[in-house]
């Protein structure tokens, strides 16, 4: 059997100054109780109540269990964000990866097509806040997939930049968050450590600002 991923120092930290991030890392690693049998809505129930290190179980590509402890470097902490979150940001990392083109758009042919695809929030939300904050990440994608339309950019590179830090991972935590985010666009090209650092801070504000404020005492000790 894998011996789990763990670092003693964080552990000691965490149940001496930040106890709530701690339950989340007991749910991430708990063991499911058994499928129920003959019951396809308590099956369903089943399924989507499995914690995240579970849920590939019947992945061939995969260990039986992908056990994981140690969250002490931040950006791991994505993985504990439940699959409503994760498609969240990776929409508004999109959008605001984007948004100075999306505020550039001049016809207004065009910018009702973004705002159709888009949603009107998404769309107002790049141009009111997402341009000012996007900073040295845009850079990052601004020459990637040239060949897409813009919202087709927009909606895979939500995506990408989630993938992207968890290339940084462990493959055990890192292999069954990239299954959660599966993507038609197939593997980005890797990130430099400076450039990971840059999008991390964008991802952050996301996740923080406008995604779910409520997990800033997760990420912020």
């Amino acid at each position: 059997m894998r011996q789990p991923t763990y670092n003693k120092a964080f552990f000691a930290d965490i149940l001496e100054h930040n106890k709530t991030l701690w339950p989340l890392i007991l749910l991430y690693n708990a063991t499911p109780k058994e499928p129920p049998k003959d019951d396809m809505r308590a099956l369903r129930s089943w399924l989507q109540a499995l914690p995240a290190s579970a849920r590939f179980i019947a992945d061939k590509d995969l260990p039986k269990r992908n056990f994981f402890w140690d969250f002490q470097e931040e950006t791991r902490r994505l993985a504990l964000l439940p699959d409503n979150l994760l498609a969240q940001l990776a929409k508004i990392v999109g959008v605001t990866l984007h948004a100075k083109s999306l505020a550039q758009l001049v016809t207004r042919n065009d910018r009702q097509a973004c705002q159709e695809a888009l949603g009107i929030e998404l769309f107002n939300y790049a141009l009111v806040r997402g341009q000012y904050v996007v900073g040295g990440a845009a850079e990052i994608f601004a020459k990637r997939n040239l060949d897409l339309t813009l919202v087709e950019r927009v909606q895979i590179h939500g995506l990408d930049a989630l993938l992207l830090l968890a290339n940084f991972w462990p493959d055990d935590l890192a292999q069954p968050f990239k299954k959660r985010l599966a993507s038609s666009n197939g593997e980005p090209k890797p990130l430099s450590q400076d450039e990971s650092t840059t999008l991390w801070r964008l991802v952050k504000k996301c996740l923080l600002r406008e995604v779910a404020p409520t997990w800033t005492p997760y990420f912020t000790f």
